[in-house]
C-alpha cells in the first residue's frame, strides 16, 4: 500500500521532491536492528547448589534438577520458588511421563569425588513429586540429558559409555539405542567433561551435544523409532552443554561457562550473552510454544571453582 502510494506520487507530480521520496524508500527498506537480549534474574539459590537440568511444564512451571541437594526445584509462573521433590539419589535430568516424571540420577555424587559409574538409576515420581519407585541401569556409566521418543519411550544420553539408552517407561527396561565412539569423551582430558550430554528431537532426527568433543551430532530416526545409521557431526561449536533448537533452525546453547551462544543455520557461532551466564547448564523456551523468551539455569560457576549464587535467568529477545 505505501509503495503504491509513493509510485502514484511520483507519477502525478504532487510536489514531493525526488530526494525526499528516495529518503523515504531508504528508511523503509532499512533492516530491523536487533537489540541485545534482556537478561533478568528470576530466582537465586545459595552457593553450593548446582542447577543441572530443567523441563518447562505446559502450565508454565519450570522443574529444575538440583544435583547436590537431591531435590527437584520448581519455579512457578508468579515467580515464587519451592522444592517440588526430595529424592533418594542425585538428579541429572527430569522428563514428564503419563503417570508423573522420570528422573535420571546417580546414587553417589560426582561433586564429592565419588565413583558414580556403578550407581546409575532412574527414579519415578508421581504428579505431586513424590518418589514412588526406582530401577537401576547397571550397564550405564553416567546418565545425562533425556528426550521423549514416543509415548512410552525416552532416550537418555550416557556421557561416559558412548551410548544413548532407550528406556521404556511402562516396562521399566533399559536397552542400548545407539552405541558409537562419537558419543564418547576425548582421551586423557584433564578434567571431567561429559561426552553425549543434551538431546533434542528435530525434523531431521535426534540432535546430540558432546561437551568433551565440542560437537553437535545428528542421528536420523526411522518411523519405527530406530536409529538410521551412525551419528554425523553437523558442527564444531566449542564448549557446549545443553541446547534448544529455535523455530528458525538456529541452535541456542549453554556452555557451562559465562557465555550463552547460538549456532546459525549458516553455521556461524556467536555469543548471545558474553558474560553473566555463570556456568549455564540448560536453556528452554519460557513459556513453551514461543521463541522470544527463554529460561536459563546455572551452577554459579561452582564446577569451575567459583563462589557465585546459582540463578534462574530469563532471556528475552527484542527488536527495535
Amino acid at each position: 500500500m505505501t509503495f503504491s502510494f509513493i509510485r502514484r506520487t511520483l507519477a502525478g507530480g504532487l510536489g514531493l521532491g525526488l530526494t525526499v521520496v528516495a529518503a523515504l524508500l531508504l528508511s523503509m527498506a532499512a533492516p530491523v536492528v536487533a537489540q541485545a537480549p534482556e537478561l533478568r534474574t528470576l530466582a537465586s539459590y545459595p552457593h553450593g547448589n548446582f542447577l543441572e537440568n530443567l523441563e518447562v511444564q505446559p502450565d508454565g512451571r519450570v522443574l529444575i534438577t538440583n544435583y547436590p541437594t537431591k531435590t527437584i526445584e520448581v519455579l512457578h509462573p508468579d515467580g515464587t520458588v519451592a522444592t517440588f521433590a526430595e529424592l533418594s539419589a542425585y538428579p541429572l535430568s527430569i522428563i514428564s511421563t503419563a503417570e508423573g516424571y522420570l528422573v535420571a540420577a546417580s546414587g553417589k555424587s560426582l561433586l564429592a569425588g565419588e565413583d558414580v559409574t556403578e550407581t546409575q538409576q532412574f527414579l519415578l515420581l508421581d504428579k505431586s513429586g513424590t518418589e514412588i519407585d526406582k530401577f537401576s541401569a547397571p550397564q550405564a556409566l553416567y546418565l545425562n540429558g533425556m528426550v521423549r521418543l514416543d509415548e512410552d519411550t525416552v532416550l537418555v544420553a550416557d556421557s561416559l559409555a558412548e551410548t544413548i539408552w532407550e528406556v521404556n517407561t511402562s516396562s521399566l527396561t533399559v536397552a542400548p539405542w545407539m552405541v558409537d565412539s562419537t558419543l564418547g569423551v576425548l582421551p586423557d582430558q584433564p578434567i571431567f567433561l561429559p561426552g553425549a550430554n543434551g538431546l533434542k528431537m528435530s525434523a531431521d532426527g535426534l540432535v546430540v551435544s558432546n561437551t568433551s568433543k565440542e560437537t553437535l551430532l545428528l542421528i536420523k530416526v526411522g518411523q519405527d523409532g530406530t536409529a538410521l545409521g551412525a551419528p554425523q557431526v553437523i558442527a564444531h561449536v566449542g564448549r557446549i552443554d545443553d541446547f534448544w533448537i529455535r523455530d528458525s533452525g538456529a541452535i541456542l546453547f549453554t556452555t557451562h561457562s559465562d557465555e550463552l551462544r547460538s549456532l546459525s543455520v549458516d553455521g556461524d557461532v556467536e555469543d548471545v550473552i558474553s558474560t553473566g551466564c555463570d556456568g549455564c547448564t540448560a536453556v528452554a523456551p519460557f513459556p513453551l510454544g514461543q521463541d522470544t523468551t527463554f529460561v536459563i539455569i546455572n551452577d554459579g560457576n561452582l564446577y569451575e571453582g567459583g563462589n557465585d549464587q546459582p540463578t534462574v535467568l530469563s532471556l528475552t529477545f527484542t527488536a527495535q
